[in-house]
Parts: C-alpha cells; structure tokens; sequence
C-alpha cells in the first residue's frame, strides 16, 4: 500500500498510511477500463476466430479457439497482477474483491463469449449441432491443456530435485531421502490471479 502517513480517519490521534480517495478512484476507474478494453479486444478475436473458421467448424477450430483462450487468460493473468497493484488496495478484502470481480468479468468473456457468438448469429437450428460440437471440443481441449500443464509441472519438480541429487553426488556424498515438505519447496508458487 502507496501512502502518506497521517492521521486516521477514524481517530485521528492515530497515524497510519492514508491514500487520498479521488486518486484511488481514478485508478480503480483505470483498470476497470484496461480490463474491459481487453475484454473487447478479446470479443475482437473471438470475431475474427468466426470468420476465418465459420463454415469450416471443425477440430482445428477448436483447436485454435481453446488455445486463444489459453494465451488470453495466460496475459491476462499476469495484467491483472499489475492492474490490482495500481488500484492501490489497502486492505486484502478490497484486493481480492477487485481480483474477484477482474477475473469473472474476463473469464467470461474469454471462456464462453465464443459460445454465445455462434449462438446469436446462428440463422438456423442446424447450427446448434455445430455449437455443441464446438463447446464439446474446445472445453476438452482446455481439459487436455490443463492437465498438461499440471503434468509440466510434475516433471519440473522431479528434474529440480533429481538436478540437486546430481550436485550433490558430485560433491562426494550421497542424497538424503527427502521428505513431503522439502519436495514441495520445489513447487512453483501458486498465485490466485
């Protein structure tokens, strides 16, 4: 938290860190439009993603619409990160409603927007058979991508820890069995956005 020391709000004999509200608005309003201007250049996409594939909805569509999605959350996610630090949060509440509502605004529009498209401009009943297809095929897809990356990360820490077993061998003595804990010292860290 970005703040002058001043006296508090509620009691004013205490000092702590105040922001001055006008300015944590305008941020609040700023990402608030960086995260809808993102949103719309996602619909963009999922746009141009219907007419470059419209009558030809097959696996590659899927394919290309599930890994869209993928590189979208993926950016988005590291800008939110960025958008939440801007706002300027005081206390976690306020930051993790922000996050909260950032995330599902976004993930909507990323994960189903698609969905929604092909419906509301589908002329007939045929196409319904072409959008299940589509919500069938692209959400395995993410399921496949998904696992991969949980498997990504079974084999990063399983060459973390095989990689400190070899220096450890090199230096003339040999590797402890290790416990739960220690293995987990070699996840990667977990961020909520």
């Amino acid at each position: 938290f970005r703040g002058d020391l001043g006296p508090s709000p509620l009691d004013g004999n205490v000092a702590e860190r105040t922001y001055p509200e006008h300015l944590a608005r305008r941020w609040n309003l700023f990402s608030s439009t960086i995260t809808l201007a993102f949103c719309a250049f996602v619909a963009l996409a999922i746009y141009a993603w219907d007419t470059i594939f419209h009558f030809h909805m097959n696996v590659i569509a899927s394919m290309m619409l599930a890994l869209q999605i993928k590189i979208f959350d993926k950016i988005y996610g590291f800008l939110v990160v960025y958008l939440l630090e801007w706002e300027n949060h005081k206390y976690e509440m306020s930051y993790f409603n922000s996050l909260l509502w950032k995330q599902f605004l976004f993930t909507s529009v990323n994960n189903y927007s698609a969905f929604a498209y092909l419906l509301l401009t589908c002329p007939d009943h045929i196409c319904l058979r072409v959008v299940q297809h589509q919500i069938v095929m692209t959400m395995a897809l993410l399921s496949v991508m998904r696992l991969a990356d949980i498997a990504l990360e079974g084999i990063k820490v399983k060459w973390k820890i095989w990689r400190e077993d070899q220096q450890v061998r090199e230096s003339g003595s040999e590797p402890e069995a290790r416990c739960f804990t220690e293995e987990q010292e070699k996840f990667s860290v977990y961020d909520v956005s």
